[in-house]
């Protein structure tokens, strides 16, 4: 497939490697991949482009693509990220979703190049909301945004309670001002160069229910205490409807909702890395940041 009959393309379709609910709650090692628990229930969907459709939205879908040019010049390097990212970032949630406060956290630099330095862990007992956020740890325990491999499964990262436990830890003493507040998890995920393969897939959050998720526990490594931060793997429903952007660009960024302290609202955005079956011969590797949000609204 070349490049001029991707535009007018209204879906590809892919394998996606979906949970086996039948063997229950999974855990996930980070930096040990090769111990996760998981066990897999592949299916052959169609991820439609969501560029040829209107009225997707982040209050009715789940997500959104939003045009977004940062002031960042190397998004490979941490002080930048934290310095002029950060803020960017909470100014924008903000402006989204009308929240009193945000709060910026967790920011993962992604690739699939083969060629990738393995991981080095954290060391125990760092805290919850730092835990794949290299860019955010302190003392010198690993390098700065290590690369980490994309996440090939359907998935949601967190659940409220875990949500709310690592936004008490950010707060700290402004913790119990918003602890009775609407609070949501809301991801931003942007290609640092022009994406050509493994582009993300969102589900649109209003086809995803309940009964589709399944606990996964996310854990450093085996051998690291056990105090596991919580979300869901996702099973497959044939009511799924998926969407990518494809070829997003640096100046884009996918907007997406996964967890939202009020049920009555779409929020469940399953999302995955996939294998594009419309990449060009010799695409060049993914290379993505994604960095998370909780927001607490006004009672």
């Amino acid at each position: 497939m070349n490049a001029s009959q991707v535009a007018t393309v209204p879906f590809v379709e892919a394998d996606l490697a979906y949970i086996d609910a039948a063997f229950g709650p999974t855990t996930i090692y980070e930096y040990q991949r090769e111990a996760t628990t998981h066990h897999y229930d592949p299916h052959r969907v169609r991820i439609h482009d969501a560029r040829a459709e209107r009225g997707l939205s982040l209050d009715r879908n789940g997500f959104t693509l939003i045009e977004h040019r940062s002031a960042v010049g190397d998004f490979r390097d941490p002080e930048q990220v934290h310095r002029l990212y950060y803020p960017e970032v909470e100014r924008l949630v903000a402006e989204l979703t009308g929240a009193e406060k945000v709060v910026v956290f967790g920011d993962v630099y992604r690739t699939d190049d083969p060629n990738r330095a393995p991981l080095i862990p954290p060391a125990p007992g760092a805290r919850s909301d730092q835990v794949f956020s290299d860019s955010a740890r302190g003392g010198g325990t690993v390098p700065p945004l290590q690369a980490h491999e994309p996440a090939n499964n359907p998935h949601i990262d967190f659940n409220e309670k875990t949500m709310r436990r690592m936004a008490a830890e950010m707060l700290g003493p402004e913790a119990p001002k918003y602890a009775d507040r609407r609070v949501v998890l809301i991801n931003l995920w942007r290609g640092i160069e022009p994406v050509e393969r493994k582009p993300l897939a969102v589900c649109d959050a209003s086809t995803v229910a309940q009964q589709d998720l399944v606990l996964g526990l996310i854990g450093t490594r085996p051998e690291d205490p056990s105090d596991f931060l919580e979300g869901f793997n996702v099973a497959y429903s044939p009511t799924h409807r998926w969407y990518y952007y494809p070829r997003m660009r640096p100046d884009e960024l996918l907007v997406f909702k996964l967890c939202d302290s009020d049920r009555a609202r779409p929020q469940l955005t399953a999302h995955t890395a996939f294998d594009d079956p419309s990449s060009p011969p010799g695409a060049r590797p993914r290379r993505s940041l994604e960095i998370r949000t909780i927001s607490f609204l006004p009672n």
